[in-house]
């Protein structure tokens, strides 16, 4: 039965009081000092298995990141070799791949490009060029214009490029770029006759600075032209051959001096491609 004024099954006074408990909960550890003991050790054990833990942690990061290290050695180190087997055979644009990347990372960081998107830029105009490797050297080093038949091989260098990137893991954006930058903002280039924005963005960019380094270049056929010659030839394919856009961002950087410095073949094509 109910006590009056009372909730129904709490009575006023508790067995713990009535046991001389304060009722605070303090007084279970007081009173278990085994408890208290077992708690402490239990924390410390908790302690050091996150320190463990963390220290796996740290060890597995740093494993990782060696390996990513590493493998970027050596990635660097294939991409460093093809370039120089490419210059190797043409001895008249030795230093055009190198230059190439040079303008087209800094258009790319005049665009706002992202890190990454600067290192796909960088490894694309670098290597854009790399499927001249295995083509004769008589045709590329020839004295003279091409023939339409020799003029018909050395437009195979694209497609031979993209079948050589296109072997190495992860380098799917770059292989686009070496495919595409011989193809016109006007539809007209090769091998897939892209047009417009359609064409990826990093090879309309490669194709400006390829072009400038063509025109400045001494040949086998004729001598460099001077940089104010170049940027003639190159406004008057803005819209055509070029990407606009892409071509008066390249005319103010060479106004600026922002690609002052670059003529020389003493790149370091290591730091290039970091």
């Amino acid at each position: 039965m109910c006590t009056p004024h009372e909730p129904f099954g709490f009575p006023s006074s508790t067995p713990s009081a009535a046991a001389g408990h304060s009722g605070d909960g303090g007084a279970l550890a007081s009173d278990d000092p085994d408890l208290l003991e077992d708690l402490e050790r239990i924390l410390v054990e908790i302690e050091n298995e996150e320190a463990k833990i963390e220290r796996q942690r740290a060890m597995a990061f740093e494993s990782v990141r060696e390996e990513i290290s590493r493998y970027k050695g050596v990635m660097r180190g294939v991409l460093l070799a093809l370039v120089a087997a490419v210059d190797a055979k043409d001895a008249y644009t030795h230093g055009h791949s190198h230059r190439v990347g040079a303008y087209s990372r800094r258009i790319g960081v005049e665009l706002g490009l992202m890190v990454r998107e600067l290192q796909v830029l960088t490894f694309g105009a670098v290597l854009h060029d790399v499927g001249k490797i295995g083509m004769p050297e008589c045709i590329l080093n020839k004295a003279g214009r091409l023939t339409d038949e020799e003029r018909a091989v050395v437009m195979e260098h694209p497609l031979r490029g993209s079948e050589i990137i296109g072997k190495i893991p992860q380098m799917g954006d770059v292989e686009r770029i070496v495919r595409h930058h011989h193809e016109r903002f006007d539809g007209d280039g090769y091998p897939d006759r892209l047009k417009g924005r359609d064409i990826p963005r990093d090879a309309r960019i490669v194709s400006v600075s390829d072009t400038f380094d063509a025109i400045t270049t001494t040949r086998s056929y004729r001598v460099g032209r001077s940089n104010e010659y170049a940027m003639n030839i190159l406004r008057d394919e803005a819209g055509r051959q070029l990407d606009a856009e892409i071509v008066a961002v390249f005319e103010r950087l060479l106004a600026t001096g922002a690609l002052d410095g670059f003529r020389g073949d003493e790149f370091d094509a290591d730091e290039l491609l970091r």
